[in-house]
């Protein structure tokens, strides 16, 4: 453990503030503080704390927690003991658990930054980090002066100590406090916003210029306001719009086909996968998410399909799949378009499939529910969605896009109601020329990620530049789509 004072003028209060990972003083060190003292640590490839606060309780009227990042798992571990000792713990963009699959970056997605982490990772990192045009400069101007080596061992630390398991959390802090520390700086600056971009711990400080866009969300707390925390029961996932979905799927009805050159990879393998099954033929068919109809054209000239439902949220794609698909299916598809979550479905189905849909869910749970009330016993569902890292290059240079669920959680959701047969997962890469190929795939598929994102001339400039340098090569600028497929059989029964 490392220690820096940002600010030691013998005032009344302290703040104690516990840095993420990778970083040290630098960022900080433009920042001024009004009325208070500011220790600030950072390397935690030793969880030993180096402020003795039982000393300082007697030299300061308030002392104060700060936890930014892993620092928040960080205070905890070294200062839970002494938590009298503290008027308030604020925690800004970090859990008690924050390397674990559920309520915090997953374990893999750890283990794989620090096995690839490299010059350009780290500049990723940062870019991440500090995207807004007035922090960045500031941000370039103050980098931590930590070597590659010695981020990767505090990583590897981290993977090592941070124990959620039961047992292994020490008693918890009163983390997120219901005022502010009386040290609390003006509420605007020069510039007319706030001072810093972040919830209430980032009020202790006051910046001389500009702001540091760190990766917070700019929402000041005052006297007697509580951030609000929310407990969840499961996995957290984002959930999109859907009526701004069907808005850009509309949009891309007419360059649909051209351009979902991974769905119709995707849709192709799925296809693959129901050839392994046991049946080859099913009389009732359900496919949600159609499309224009990619897949299910291939699943009808493989497959004897004799009653086929056609669902999308969009009813002009249902349309144009059953004009696609009308001649090869014993009678005329019926169709079903709408919120698959809400549209009543079709009883006794052989088969449920569904290609690159089942990410704009709200209830995963409910949904596989309904799936195994429509299907016959041993009825199949197999199905296809986009999984984290589809689209990182958009996420990582805008700070957009959607949380995805993971494989593990949606195998455990089919759990008592279905007998998982196999999954996979694939990335795809796709190249384009130049950025803004990128931004045009993306409109012609309606796949989005971006949301009704505003970009401005200078804006752009800059999205592009960054494209080339970060992903690109002699073959143009990628892409990327990471999905995983699911094979399910209901159980119950096997029809004679």
């Amino acid at each position: 453990m490392k220690s820096t004072w940002l600010h030691r003028h013998s005032r009344q209060a302290l703040i104690v503030f516990c840095n993420g990972w990778g970083m040290d003083y630098r960022p900080f060190r433009h920042l001024e503080a009004d009325r208070c003292d500011v220790l600030m640590l950072w390397d935690y490839r030793q969880m030993t704390p180096v402020a003795d606060i039982v000393a300082l309780a007697g030299q300061y009227a308030e002392i104060y927690l700060v936890g930014w990042s892993m620092g928040v798992w960080a205070g905890q571990r070294m200062f839970s003991p002494v938590r009298e000792h503290f008027q308030a713990a604020i925690a800004v963009n970090g859990t008690l658990c924050p390397i674990h699959d559920r309520f915090g970056i997953p374990e893999a997605t750890i283990a794989g930054t620090l096995r690839n982490f490299s010059e350009v990772s780290r500049d990723k990192l940062y870019l991440r980090m500090c995207r807004d045009r007035q922090g960045r400069p500031i941000f370039q101007e103050n980098l931590p002066a930590r070597s590659l080596a010695g981020q990767k061992e505090e990583l590897r630390a981290l993977l090592q100590e941070c124990d959620c398991r039961p047992g292994k959390v020490c008693t918890p802090m009163s983390w997120w406090p219901t005022r502010m520390p009386s040290c609390r700086p003006p509420t605007s600056c020069s510039s007319g916003r706030p001072p810093i971009p972040v919830s209430s711990a980032a009020a202790i400080f006051r910046f001389t210029c500009g702001r540091v866009g760190m990766p917070f969300s700019p929402r000041r707390c005052g006297p007697g306001l509580s951030p609000r925390v929310r407990v969840e029961s499961g996995p957290v996932i984002f959930h999109p719009d859907k009526n701004e979905v069907a808005r850009r799927l509309k949009r891309s009805l007419a360059t649909y086909d051209d351009n979902a050159v991974v769905q119709e990879r995707i849709g192709a393998r799925l296809v693959d996968l129901l050839g392994t099954c046991p049946e080859l033929r099913f009389s009732r068919v359900l496919e949600v998410g159609c499309r224009t109809g990619l897949m299910t054209e291939k699943l009808c000239r493989r497959f004897p399909v004799e009653t086929l439902y056609l669902n999308d949220l969009v009813a002009e794609f249902c349309d144009r799949a059953r004009q696609r698909t009308e001649a090869a299916v014993a009678a005329a598809p019926r169709l079903l378009p709408g919120d698959i979550e809400a549209t009543a479905l079709p009883d006794d189905l052989d088969l449920i499939v569904s290609s690159s849909t089942l990410q704009w869910l709200r209830d995963y749970a409910g949904v596989f529910a309904r799936f195994a009330d429509a299907l016959r016993a041993g009825g199949y569902l197999v199905f296809s969605f986009f999984g984290d890292g589809t689209l990182r290059e958009i996420r990582e240079l805008t700070g957009r896009g959607l949380q995805y669920p993971g494989l593990e959680e949606l195998r455990g959701l089919l759990e008592g109601r279905f007998t998982v047969l196999g999954s996979e997962s694939r990335c795809d890469e796709l190249m384009f020329a130049e950025p803004r190929q990128v931004l045009r795939h993306l409109q012609a598929t309606g796949v989005g990620g971006l949301g009704r994102y505003r970009w401005t001339p200078a804006g752009l400039r800059r999205f592009e530049q960054d494209y080339r340098r970060l992903f690109g090569s002699t073959r143009g600028v990628r892409l990327s789509y990471v999905s995983h497929l699911v094979a399910a059989r209901k159980i119950g029964g096997e029809r004679a």
